[in-house]
């Protein structure tokens, strides 16, 4: 299966993706150090951008979608957090959406906090 992933990060939950049997068609991540650290790992395709760049991303993965994962940063849902949700700038879940209306996957997967769920 395709997978395309945003937020990629250093690529931990890219290795194991690979290792559960996942193909990736992109790993979008827009810090150099974590791209660097990917692409010493041998992970690929590395694309260094933000992921709300869907042009770049579209024009850089390397086949069709079929799941789409993405760690958007967690720290507006965490209790260890101020809490502020959707008014936080670091919100990245509507990114996240954008990206699944861009491309189309049949499978999402999200990896976040419980916090996530529920909010005061």
């Amino acid at each position: 299966m395709n997978v395309l992933e945003l937020f990629a990060g250093a690529g931990g939950a890219a290795i194991g993706l690979e290792r559960a049997g996942f193909h990736h068609v992109g790993l979008v991540e827009l810090d150099p150090s974590a791209c660097a650290t990917m692409r010493a790992g041998g992970l690929s395709p590395v694309i260094e951008c933000d992921v709300r760049d869907l042009a770049t991303i579209a024009g850089a993965i390397t086949g069709p979608v079929d799941a789409l994962w993405s760690s958007f940063p967690c720290q507006c849902w965490s209790t260890a957090g101020d809490r502020l949700g959707a008014k936080d700038p670091r919100n990245g879940w509507p990114w996240t959406v954008a990206a699944v209306d861009r491309f189309g996957p049949t499978w999402l997967m999200a990896e976040n906090v419980p916090g996530l769920l529920y909010h005061r």
